[in-house]
């Protein structure tokens, strides 16, 4: 089983910089998920093909299916019930 947690996000959005460090300290909990980080200035097809409109947006994959989403920025909490819930 592959889990990835997908990070939507921009230089330039300041909830998506306030998301790296609640995203740094549940992911140190689960060490089974890789966290993959896509700029959409940068990588915008990423984006339009999972279908991100608003960032930051987190994407849980597992074995390349999307299991979850969440949308907008999320404490430690949100974040790890999230996780022990999908993953």
């Amino acid at each position: 089983m592959s889990l990835k947690l997908m990070k939507f996000e921009a230089p330039w959005c300041a909830p998506c910089r306030a998301m790296k460090p609640v995203v740094e300290e549940v992911l140190s909990d689960f060490d089974s998920i890789e966290l993959v980080e896509v700029n959409i200035d940068e990588d915008s097809d990423s984006a339009v093909n999972h279908g991100v409109r608003s960032i930051p947006t987190l994407i849980l994959l597992k074995d390349g299916k999307k299991i979850g989403s969440l949308i907008g920025s999320r404490s430690v909490e949100e974040l790890r019930e999230f996780l022990t819930n999908n993953s």
